[in-house]
């Protein structure tokens, strides 16, 4: 395989998005079949949502991967094998999109960022 073509569904959750996002999976999957040994198309589903599903159901070449959140069980023996030794574990509530850009991450995450970058700057 030399190629994939990735498509994340996060943002696809209203009827206009949801048709963007079909035209974006039949685009892709025409390349697919133009190139069948050489690409493939996944798609990056996070909600499962039926209408999210119904698209494997109308492109059976896609493959969806599940991109569900890691559990801190499953990821926390990772920390310790940070090279760096300037390194500090923070939990905040939230998740990967929510945590950067929600409407809390101006109370929660961006202090704690502001702060751990203004102890080391020079």
């Amino acid at each position: 395989m030399d190629a994939s073509i990735i498509i994340e569904t996060y943002n696809y959750s209203e009827d206009p998005d949801l048709q963007l996002l079909r035209d974006t999976v039949r685009g892709a999957v025409a390349i697919q079949r133009e190139n069948p040994l050489r690409c493939e198309v996944l798609l990056a589903d996070l909600c499962g949502t039926p209408e999210i599903l119904a698209l494997f159901k109308e492109f059976p070449e896609v493959r969806r991967i599940d991109i569900g959140m890691v559990p801190y069980d499953a990821a926390k023996h990772l920390i310790p094998k940070v090279a760096s030794t300037d390194k500090e574990e923070v939990m905040l509530k939230g998740g990967h999109v929510s945590l950067v850009a929600g409407p809390n991450a101006i109370k929660r995450l961006w202090p704690k960022l502001d702060s751990w970058l203004g102890e080391r700057s020079t």
